[in-house]
């Protein structure tokens, strides 16, 4: 099993706070990467998670319409993304 997931991402459509489920293997620091269809990062920032369960909440109310990529990056370069939609 991977050492981070998604387990969870919502509401989706969203329009001002993206909610995530996230399950760690570890404690670790991972970065929080928001892409639109081009591939511009509109949103970055990096996170704590513990070892566990974590729950997240991204204010993403100055991203434009559309649809977006959410990915999640760890010190030892796995990835995990998750596709939503920006109302």
């Amino acid at each position: 099993q991977d050492l981070i997931n998604i387990d969870k991402l919502f509401p989706n459509p969203v329009s001002t706070e993206l909610n995530l489920i996230i399950s760690s293997k570890s404690d670790d620091i991972t970065e929080i990467i928001c892409y639109d269809q081009l591939g511009k990062a509109w949103y970055q920032g990096a996170h704590n998670f513990n070892k566990g369960v974590n729950h997240i909440t991204l204010d993403i109310n100055d991203l434009p319409k559309g649809v977006f990529l959410l990915e999640l990056r760890n010190e030892d370069g796995l990835r995990k993304t998750k596709r939503f939609v920006k109302l």
